[in-house]
């Protein structure tokens, strides 16, 4: 495999060996795929990670069992081309025109075309190499065209997982690319909904929640009642629009003016990080901002708040959550949760577990914030209960075995 960087050393795989394309690999915010790929290993599986994007991470942040490729040079790519144009080029204009299929015919649509099927050429000799069986792709937009793309390529099965921005605001058509996959996943009856709407065959979808390492974030006894006029609040999102995260400060602008003594501590990046930390200056608020944190530090940071906050919403191009991961963390640490309610956020959310706000504003916030101290014995409550439907709803050893059992057993 020449010029093809390999983190670990490739031995064949036969019938064990699976590709699982991904955007970027790793991401701090999808740990969920980490351990999922861990998972396949200890299954017997053989998995690599195909990115879409170059990390250029430090190894040690990948996982014990996981193997990442990353692609060839460039020169190397089209050294590719030229081979499959001289020797096979019914085959890749074939793939060129099926890939083509699953998008819409705009100039963005026939860019995603080119960019996927030149990426997979990349890959196209590597999965020669360990014998791969299966390809499988995290969201249904460009890591989705590059696996159906290596598919046709190889003649391999296909699947594929949606979550969050890919189903609700989707770059491809997603009917038609889930008729190529023999399974497609999600973890949120929202977006479950939205893919049936979308075409996805309800044979092919199945709804697995990514649930919560209940271990890693135990339930964290020493937490106290918070004091009356005084709250500890912590966010833990990315920047954008969907997360409400300059919601967040108006809320905790207007608690400052009610009397409130707050101490607020947002770990955030993305694109409207600038202009937030610029918003917190103007309300007058000591934001302490981070851009990024390990699990452990945000299991520390979770044991000194008295709450969880976060906004979430529906953006104005349609963009919304599923279940963010964190608001699982958060109440399997026994950190009282308070948001407002949108896309899937629901179906962990209500006034049995939480402390919810209808809309997405600040002054509802900031009630519902303000309700957390009304009543001891409510606190313990909903607390308490969060934590059960956590037990028994999104366990996330068995939602992971659960999605295992999709992929089948390895030959």
């Amino acid at each position: 495999m020449t010029d093809q960087t390999i983190l670990a050393s490739p031995s064949p795989g036969g019938n064990r060996a699976m590709a699982i394309v991904v955007e970027r690999y790793p991401r701090p915010s999808e740990t969920f795929i980490r351990d999922e790929i861990d998972a396949l290993a200890q299954a017997g599986w053989q998995p690599w990670v195909l990115p879409c994007v170059p990390s250029f991470a430090d190894q040690s942040g990948y996982g014990p069992r996981v193997r990442v490729m990353e692609g060839p040079s460039a020169a190397r790519r089209w050294r590719v081309l030229a081979r499959e144009l001289v020797r096979r080029p019914g085959r890749l204009f074939k793939v060129l025109g099926e890939v083509a299929t699953f998008v819409r015919p705009t100039v963005r649509g026939g860019w995603l075309v080119l960019k996927a099927v030149w990426l997979a050429l990349g890959y196209l000799d590597a999965l020669n190499d360990i014998g791969t069986r299966h390809v499988h792709a995290h969201f249904l937009n460009l890591p989705s065209l590059v696996a159906v793309a290596l598919a046709h390529f190889h003649g391999l099965s296909v699947s594929g997982a949606g979550h969050g921005r890919d189903v609700f605001v989707p770059a491809v058509r997603i009917g038609a690319l889930t008729r190529t996959m023999e399974t497609v996943m999600t973890c949120s009856r929202a977006a479950h909904e939205e893919l049936l709407r979308r075409g996805v065959r309800r044979r092919h979808l199945h709804l697995v929640p990514h649930g919560v390492d209940l271990q890693k974030f135990a339930w964290q006894d020493s937490r106290a009642f918070p004091s009356e006029r005084e709250l500890s609040l912590i966010t833990v999102a990315r920047s954008v629009e969907k997360k409400g995260l300059e919601i967040c400060l108006e809320a905790v602008a207007l608690l400052r003016h009610r009397g409130w003594t707050i101490r607020y501590r947002m770990i955030s990046d993305g694109p409207l990080t600038v202009w937030l930390l610029a918003r917190a200056q103007s309300l007058g608020i000591a934001l302490d901002h981070r851009r990024t944190a390990s699990s452990a530090e945000v299991v520390e940071w979770f044991a000194d708040s008295d709450a969880f906050l976060l906004g979430c919403r529906v953006a104005d191009d349609g963009d919304r959550d599923g279940i963010p991961n964190v608001i699982l963390e958060a109440m399997a640490c026994g950190l009282p949760v308070c948001t407002s309610v949108a896309g899937g956020v629901g179906e962990v959310v209500d006034e049995e577990t939480a402390w919810p706000a209808e809309h997405c504003s600040g002054e509802e916030l900031a009630d519902a914030l303000e309700s957390i101290v009304a009543d001891i014995d409510d606190w313990t409550g909903r607390r308490t209960a969060a934590r059960a439907r956590l037990e028994s709803k999104f366990d996330g050893s068995e939602c992971l075995q659960r999605r295992l059992a999709k992929f089948g057993e390895p030959d």
